[in-house]
């Protein structure tokens, strides 16, 4: 899964904390039909000084783990995927992830 991935990369994810999304699930995910969707939100701290407006030395770190991560879901059998039930609402919200 995409907590698994990150969390495997040293990050913490939370669900629905700070923020309870959805609309981008909501609106482009059909998991009944197969079509899935997921909603990832990073800490800015992670990639950007925001007082400088510059990237911080973390930045290419990060974007090596964010291409880990989607290896790791393009290898998710698309069979263990599809078709699936409709989700409760609430039920498929964003990940949001932070570094300790």
């Amino acid at each position: 899964t995409a907590t698994a991935a990150f969390e495997k990369l040293g990050y913490t994810v939370a669900r629905n904390a700070p923020y309870a999304g959805g609309f981008n699930t909501e609106h482009y995910g059909h998991p009944a039909r197969g079509q899935h969707a997921l909603q990832i939100e990073i800490n800015r701290r992670l990639y950007l000084d925001e007082r400088r407006f510059s990237l911080t030395p973390h930045a290419p770190t990060l974007i090596e783990h964010l291409h880990q991560v989607l290896h790791a879901l393009h290898r998710i059998p698309a069979a263990s995927l599809r078709p699936m039930r409709p989700l409760a609402s609430g039920e498929d919200m964003p990940l949001r992830l932070s570094a300790e």
